[in-house]
């Protein structure tokens, strides 16, 4: 599969557990709970790094770093 389609297969996947999230918790529910709230942030993110990376538009994807707590 090449890069292209590998972004868009994973960005259907990535928008289809959005639409989940959506689905299961209220707008309510996510501002009383700090960790759907960040739960959420982190998938609207990485939506978007996923159309972004991989030098699509000349430059090459930054490095990422994983924090565990």
């Amino acid at each position: 599969m090449n890069p292209v389609n590998e972004r868009l297969l994973r960005l259907e996947t990535n928008v289809r557990e959005l639409r989940r999230f959506r689905q299961r918790y209220t707008l309510e529910e996510v501002r009383q709970e700090p960790h759907l709230e960040w739960s959420l942030r982190y998938g609207l993110l990485e939506a978007i790094q996923s159309c972004l990376e991989d030098g699509e538009f000349g430059a090459e994807a930054p490095p990422t770093e994983s924090v565990f707590l």
